[in-house]
């Protein structure tokens, strides 16, 4: 009975994970991923992070940049949709939690149209059955 609450909590706070988002984790590395139009963007942690998206006209390093808090150092996750980022190109979130940002704890998302699944599918190059 006990496992079934454990879950039941996981799926309330953390928000279930579809088959089509891309799972972040924060650590101390920069991160890079791509997002289609049929995907969502999900950071994960835990421990002490929030989540901070940047200008894309601003700085990669994310130093000047203006910024909006989009998660509390409270949450354990933070999940966007493609279509709710601006547009499609490049995007910046990072941790400013202590030092987190400069250490590394960022993410570019570069968003493109689409889908995966057509942008990933190798091309048909033999010519068509007579």
């Amino acid at each position: 009975m006990s496992f079934v609450w454990v879950l039941l909590a996981f799926v309330f706070f953390a928000g279930p994970i579809s088959a089509a988002d891309q799972v972040v984790t924060w650590t101390l590395t920069q991160q890079e991923i791509d997002l289609y139009d049929d995907e969502a963007l999900v950071i994960r942690w835990s421990g002490m992070h929030n989540v901070f998206s940047h200008s894309p006209s601003d700085d990669p390093d994310c130093a000047k940049a203006s910024v909006e808090k989009k998660a509390a150092e409270a949450n354990s996750s933070w999940r966007a949709e493609a279509g709710t980022l601006a547009s499609p190109g490049t995007h910046y979130f990072s941790c400013r939690f202590g030092g987190h940002r400069n250490s590394g704890m960022k993410v570019k998302v570069t968003r493109k149209t689409g889908s995966r699944d057509a942008a990933t599918s190798p091309s048909s190059s033999s010519p068509p059955p007579p």
